[in-house]
């Protein structure tokens, strides 16, 4: 086995900004106590680091010490390249902590220059009510602003509610809209309209500015998942015998999320409206919501594409 790193070393390799992403995934690990499905937190890995005699000190600084290893170089090379003309808002789908998972933007970052404001778990209310996008709106000089939102609000953990529980007369795909309850579409609803509040802000604060928007690829819901084989179980709908219809579940309520943007994008030619449905293959799903770092690439790359004319 080889050779332990010392704490103080890794603090000291942290705070210099000197670990390679393979690095950080051999000296943190993902804290299973006290993440929660939209919140990883990770903790020092104590087979690779040796904490003797610090152990409290270790274990009160590791998630903190994994972030900034992990962010901040993210973070100083984006507001290093000068005038911010590119800006995004989000979720998961751009940003995750970079030794748990790469998101889409972490590669167009390697070719774009962006100042990534988005943070996992973040639900497009959450967005909106803290606003961080707004101050670059008013500086009229930000020239795209991405936005990825919805999948916490529509798929989130309010997921249950919005099921129907199983019912054997139903069990087949075809029934998929059976079993998607009024609640969603309350809830759709309210995403729409907070997606027009953003396009008002856009068109108030930086008519200039183009607006990229996006729905998701088909989430795969697997047995005891934690964001959707869960909600699924304890409405009767097992992923396992029921795959297909639980799939089929899915694709519905991505199908009607994706239709609301395309047709608020269809009113307003300063918003792109970006289809991601059928990018990733069984083989490119990392968990059940989120892209493998290959499955993240080629969502940036067909993004790039979209963006276009539009970048710098």
């Amino acid at each position: 086995m080889p050779e332990k790193i010392s704490y103080s070393d890794l603090v000291k390799r942290a705070q210099s900004e000197r670990l390679s992403e393979a690095e950080l995934r051999r000296y943190f690990v993902l804290d299973a106590n006290e993440s929660t499905p939209f919140n990883p937190r990770f903790r020092i890995n104590y087979d690779t680091v040796d904490v003797t005699g610090l152990e409290a000190a270790a274990a009160t600084a590791g998630h903190g010490l994994a972030m900034d290893a992990s962010e901040k170089p993210l973070a100083r090379r984006a507001t290093a390249r000068g005038s911010v003309l590119h800006v995004a808002e989000g979720d998961s789908w751009f940003r995750l902590p970079r030794i748990y998972q790469n998101a889409m933007l972490y590669y167009v970052a390697r070719k774009v220059p962006i100042d990534n404001l988005a943070h996992w778990g973040d639900t497009l209310e959450q967005m909106i009510s803290k606003g961080e996008y707004i101050p670059y709106l008013k500086d009229k000089k930000t020239k795209v602003l991405l936005f990825s939102a919805g999948g916490n609000d529509v798929l989130g953990t309010n997921l249950e509610q919005c099921l129907n529980l199983f019912d054997a007369r139903f069990p087949d795909p075809e029934h998929a809209s059976f079993y998607v309850r009024r609640l969603f579409f309350e809830q759709l609803d309210a995403v729409e309209a907070q997606y027009r509040q953003i396009v008002t802000q856009v068109a108030k604060n930086s008519p200039q500015t183009k607006l990229f928007v996006h729905g998701y690829d088909y989430a795969r819901p697997i047995e005891h998942g934690v964001f959707l084989g869960q909600h699924f179980e304890r409405r009767g709908l097992y992923p396992r015998p029921y795959g297909e219809l639980c799939r089929a579940i899915v694709r519905y309520i991505i199908d009607q999320f994706n239709e609301r943007l395309a047709l608020i994008a269809h009113h307003y030619e300063f918003v792109t409206y970006i289809d991601f449905r059928g990018t990733l293959g069984a083989g490119q799903w990392f968990d059940e919501l989120h892209p493998t770092n290959g499955g993240a690439k080629e969502l940036a790359d067909k993004l790039l594409v979209h963006l276009g004319d539009a970048l710098v």
